[in-house]
């Protein structure tokens, strides 16, 4: 019989074969110090089937949608928030191999669940925190420390807002509207009403009224170099410039509300004084979010973001929100004298907590010189 020989370099050298390796599960190449074992020690027994929809029958292609939450979480816990990049992870790092079951879960897997979710993300942030808190390290919630930190958001710090200012120009342009009013009804024998205070639809409704009086009596409208505009259309064009003016006016004090300011391209940012000291440069503003956390044994117990640069006027919705999450008040609620008010003081009288965070003045008065 006839033996095939290869002669080839390629065949005596080179293998092109790859050995299988024991052992197959993966989680015995894992470091046992990973933070992902942390992490489904932390996680082991809480039912996430409730916060995600069940998978349709009929999608064969489709992922289990709680390993897709639990992959998800454990990727936020690392810093990871591009869904793309996570759905790469899943194909290269062997630690998300082993929570997705060696699945390749592409990056609109992530997004449809997110979409999916029964409950908002803020309930299984509750969820895991009491679970680890209460059942796993036997807590003692009752006594817990709260402070807040300003995070800068992603705008322009030349992007501000200021209602003082929006304010004050507002109250010159109603002067000139008043001035403007007052010679449209006297030249054409109108009876618009003269305010103290207009709006950018009193404004609209007599821009309306000119376009047709120039409709019916055909009035050229011209615009460009050499050219003289009738009286009547600069009656039309001053007008419409109020409409402008009180309509953007508007428009920014609605999106402010009871802030002080905002920015122009992040309009839920407020712009706060950030503890800034770059050569004793004080007093800078930047758009930022004041983020409230509530500690207990080195567990978060409670946060949430808030627009007001007052720690003083977070606390009453911050104390809310814990209450509707676990069905109680902690006893013990230690913050700093950023948070002592009177307001505050009574909440706490009224809720049964003791009053153990400090007032304004309380490093002042134990102050040896300010005694004397």
């Amino acid at each position: 019989m006839l033996q095939n020989q290869f002669n080839q370099t390629n065949y005596n050298h080179y293998s092109g074969f790859v050995q299988l390796s024991l052992p197959f599960d993966l989680s015995v190449k894992i470091d046992s110090n990973d933070p992902v074992f942390s992490f489904l020690e932390a996680v082991e027994g809480i039912d996430f089937s409730k916060f995600v929809k069940i998978t349709r029958s009929n999608n064969t292609h489709s992922h289990d949608r709680v390993m897709l939450l639990k992959t998800l979480l454990f990727a936020f816990q690392e810093g990871n928030r591009s869904l793309s990049k996570i759905a790469q992870l899943c194909k290269t790092d062997i630690r998300y191999m082993y929570l997705t079951n060696e699945e390749c879960p592409s990056a609109m897997a992530f997004q449809r669940m997110t979409e999916q979710l029964k409950e908002s993300i803020d309930d299984v942030f509750f969820t895991i925190s009491k679970h680890i808190a209460r059942d796993l390290m036997l807590c003692d919630t009752d006594v817990q420390y709260i402070d807040g930190t300003k995070i800068e958001a992603n705008a322009h710090k030349n992007s501000f807002v200021y209602k003082k200012r929006i304010m004050n120009a507002e109250t010159r342009l109603f002067e000139r509207v008043t001035e403007d009013t007052y010679r449209l009804n006297e030249t054409y024998g109108y009876h618009y009403p003269v305010k103290g205070k207009y709006e950018a639809f009193d404004m609209g409704v007599i821009c309306q009224y000119l376009m047709e009086v120039i409709t019916c009596q055909n009035i050229q409208l011209v615009y460009g170099k050499g050219k003289r505009k009738s009286e009547f259309q600069r009656f039309y064009d001053l007008f419409l410039g109020y409409y402008i003016k009180l309509n953007e006016y508007e428009f920014w004090l609605n999106i402010m509300g009871k802030r002080n300011s905002c920015s122009k391209i992040d309009h839920d940012a407020t712009f706060i004084a950030t503890k800034y000291d770059y050569y004793n440069q004080t007093g800078v503003t930047r758009p930022c979010y004041n983020c409230q956390i509530a500690v207990c044994n080195g567990i978060i117990t409670n946060s949430d973001v808030f627009q007001n640069p007052a720690d003083q006027h977070t606390w009453i919705p911050f104390m809310d929100r814990y209450e509707e999450a676990y069905g109680e008040r902690p006893k013990y609620p230690v913050a700093d004298a950023g948070y002592g008010s009177y307001d505050n003081y009574l909440y706490n009288v009224e809720h049964e907590m003791e009053l153990v965070q400090k007032f304004s003045m309380y490093g002042k008065e134990e102050d040896k010189q300010f005694k004397k």
